[in-house]
């Protein structure tokens, strides 16, 4: 275990391990930023670099946005059972984006709306290289019944978005939000989303997809 470091103007240098690993290293990935201890940076991945002299400092940098994803939406079918439908898993294999931030679009149906009157998208991972996805999923486009227990809501499945949907013929667009967070604030190798609508119609076939942009850091 390292001892806490002082240099010879009374600075900071580091942190005993234990230290690191109970309290730094959790605080930036709740926060979901680079926290800096001395002259190290906490990553929100759990890694540490250290702070590089010169004013030089760690700041959150952008992938290109409106990264689709594969999951067909339009005229999805209402569902108090778990029946929805999954996306193709996103790879982060190569990227290795820290994060990514979620959008979705949808559109509500001509007809009266009943029940949640609402549209949820779930998050699913992997943590085997995409051999084995949340709940069984099979991370591709495809319809998939949700686990829901006793009740209409998916029990495994890490929840992302709510989409308030009270009118018909209404497009409604949700995000961003952060598909880290719903990981406790690291984003597997292979994810992906899944729609559940409960508006008591089919969505319109005319309005319905999921995209995102990838977040990482950088040294400026």
């Amino acid at each position: 275990m390292r001892e806490l470091l002082i240099d010879g103007a009374g600075q900071l240098i580091d942190l005993p391990e234990l230290v690191w690993e109970v309290s730094v290293l959790p605080l930036a990935r709740r926060l979901e930023r680079p926290v800096q201890i001395g002259r190290w940076w906490a990553m929100p991945d759990g890694s540490r670099i250290p702070v590089i002299s010169g004013g030089a400092s760690v700041k959150s940098a952008y992938g290109t946005s409106n990264q689709a994803i594969t999951c067909t939406i339009t005229s999805l079918a209402s569902s108090t059972s778990g029946a929805g439908r999954s996306s193709t898993a996103v790879n982060n294999t190569s990227n290795l984006w820290l994060d990514a931030l979620v959008f979705a679009a949808v559109k509500t149906s001509s007809s009266a709306l009943a029940n949640d009157k609402a549209v949820y998208v779930y998050a699913y991972g992997t943590a085997d290289g995409g051999t084995t996805y949340t709940d069984g999923i099979t991370g591709s486009d495809a319809n998939f019944t949700a686990t829901v227990g006793t009740g209409q809501y998916p029990m495994a499945l890490r929840p992302l978005l709510t989409i308030s949907t009270p009118s018909s013929s209404t497009t409604y667009d949700a995000g961003p939000v952060s598909v880290a967070q719903a990981f406790g604030g690291v984003l597997p190798d292979h994810w992906g989303v899944f729609v559940l609508n409960i508006t008591g119609q089919n969505l319109d076939a005319s309005v319905g997809s999921v995209w995102y942009q990838g977040i990482y850091s950088t040294v400026a």
